[in-house]
């Protein structure tokens, strides 16, 4: 009776890229984890550090020499602010040949569904099953305009969205709540188009490797990606 109280929602991603992007996020977080371990001039490097502990070796050793030697050449660069040499560490990192085939490496020999290094790559079948026992409404990231304009007119609201200008406002007296009383269009769907780690980069048997991954996502939500078709089975 509770759980009928509520309406569950849950807007899900092409699993293939969604995995990619988490890893992404994955060696981002990375970055800054080594940064406060190497804090202060002439830290050395710890093996036994939590961080390097639940990451692969080579993927922990690659990021951690890459901070040591870009953060003390970055600080000292004029128009690099604090908050930007996370970001430029992370790209520059990127931009080497070795970032990929550690991601390679990762796919073959690492990855552990039940138990990733980062949760931004547990699929989003176990992140549901966690939370909640079944979906009221499921949409696309893919076509996020439209199935959040799908959703708003089920409860015959506007499609306006959830921000912080729409909370604080106040129509008729009363504080809005959410985008069921908030003017304005559907949230645009505005993801990074320049990533470091895209489905067309991969190869093949890595490809296929991380298809194999994601397959849970298929099985338990009908989640197939466009980039799986005739690879698994292949």
């Amino acid at each position: 009776a509770e759980a009928a109280a509520f309406f569950v929602v849950a807007f899900l991603r092409d699993p293939v890229e969604r995995f990619l992007a988490g890893f992404e996020e994955a060696t981002y977080r990375l970055v800054g984890e080594a940064r406060k371990a190497h804090a202060g001039e002439g830290a050395d490097i710890d093996d036994k550090a939590p961080w390097r502990r639940r990451v692969p070796a080579a993927l922990a050793e690659s990021m951690d020499a890459h901070v040591r030697e870009a953060e003390p050449r970055l600080r000292d660069v004029e128009g690099v602010g604090k908050g930007d040499i996370s970001f430029r560490i992370w790209r520059e990192w990127w931009a080497r040949p070795q970032a990929l085939a550690l991601f390679d490496e990762y796919v073959a020999l690492h990855h552990r569904p039940e138990a990733p290094f980062d949760t931004h790559l547990r699929l989003q079948s176990s992140m549901l099953a966690s939370k909640v026992e079944a979906l009221d409404f499921v949409g696309r990231v893919e076509s996020l305009t439209d199935d959040w304009s799908a959703l708003a007119a089920r409860f015959g609201a506007r499609p306006g969205y959830l921000d912080r200008a729409c909370l604080a406002g106040e129509e008729d007296g009363k504080k809005q709540r959410g985008f069921l009383g908030c003017g304005g269009q559907a949230p645009q769907l505005r993801l990074n188009p320049d990533h470091s780690l895209a489905p067309q980069r991969l190869d093949a048997s890595t490809l296929k490797l991380v298809c194999a991954h994601v397959q849970p996502d298929a099985a338990c939500l009908g989640l197939e990606s466009k980039w799986c078709s005739g690879v698994v089975d292949a």
